[in-house]
């Protein structure tokens, strides 16, 4: 997390990621067409860690389901309206993470957790 949203951000993100994954010869990195997805900091990035990089088709909400959906329960199950700082805020969302992985029983896969 950030207190802006830049491309700057989601390089940050990317790099951490790729160090607790196990590169594979065909990861894919997949995100909506924004600005920040496309700049040359982000896909240089990409590039970097031998990504091949997937954008979602203009107005096609299906190529985003599962992350808009973990973005509603988030914010449904979840998010405090107003946080007393950005400390606060960074903090609530790593125990929600960890609580949505770890803990919290999904339908969809028979009342376990994604990380079991």
């Amino acid at each position: 997390m950030s207190r802006h949203h830049d491309a700057q951000l989601v390089v940050d993100a990317l790099n951490q990621a790729m160090l607790r994954v196990k590169p594979t010869t065909t990861m894919l990195f997949h995100s909506d067409q924004g600005s920040i997805y496309g700049s040359k900091l982000f896909t240089e990035c990409v590039q970097k860690h031998g990504l091949v990089q997937s954008m979602s088709r203009r107005g096609n909400c299906w190529d985003n389901a599962p992350t808009d959906r973990w973005f509603r329960s988030f914010k449904y199950e979840w998010m405090l309206e107003n946080y007393p700082s950005f400390e606060s805020s960074v903090s609530d969302v790593k125990e929600y993470i960890m609580y949505y992985n770890y803990a919290r029983p999904h339908q969809y896969l028979d009342g376990f957790t994604p990380i079991i």
